[in-house]
């Protein structure tokens, strides 16, 4: 899970109302729909209007500052910025440099790629050719075949046109038809 929040430096002075507005610096990055930048340098987006909100709430004044993620984090820690606003995800190493907002948008989304390997066809079937594919498909097969054997066990002598057969070996190969089809038919329909 992504957790995004609003990246906090120490700051300066409490935030609460003054006589004069404070102005700070938050330093941003476009990152469409949380921040986006337009040919001017104006910023707008969801974190954008969060953060005008607070401003309004403590009478702060905004000086923008657009940059990269790098320099953002750094510029927190050292204080050249105020307030950071982005889609900054919190993690164990930023935590322990900056401090963080609690977190205002969480998604459960992920995208995994392979960090080496073949890509395309030919690694797929690397895939399906490797040791690990093999294990579990030898794995389902025979649990396919316990499963089978057992219902042929049980129903050879009651269900004869099924399951009995004219030898042994067609009544197992019918039972393992059905323990195959069973299961995935019993799949298909609890995916709907």
């Amino acid at each position: 899970m992504v957790s995004i929040a609003l990246g906090l430096s120490c700051w300066a002075g409490p935030l609460e109302r003054t006589e004069e507005p404070r102005t700070v610096v938050v330093a941003t990055k476009a990152v469409p729909p949380f921040v986006e930048v337009d040919e001017r340098g104006q910023v707008s987006g969801i974190s954008v209007e969060l953060w005008e909100a607070v401003a309004a709430e403590l009478d702060l004044r905004t000086e923008w500052r657009v940059t990269t993620l790098p320099d953002i984090l750094d510029g927190l820690q050292d204080h050249r910025y105020d307030a950071g606003i982005a889609a900054i995800t919190v993690t164990a190493e930023r935590e322990r440099r900056i401090d963080f907002s609690h977190p205002y948008y969480a998604t459960g989304l992920g995208i995994a790629t392979a960090t080496s390997g073949t890509a395309g066809w030919l690694g797929v079937v690397e895939r399906m050719l490797s040791w690990g594919f093999f294990r579990i498909v030898l794995g389902l097969v025979t649990m396919l075949f316990v499963v089978g054997g057992l219902v042929w066990l049980a129903e050879r002598r009651r269900n004869p046109e099924q399951f009995g057969g004219n030898s042994t070996a067609e009544g197992l190969g019918n039972a393992f038809w059905w323990a195959a089809v069973t299961m995935t038919w019993a799949t298909a329909t609890r995916r709907r």
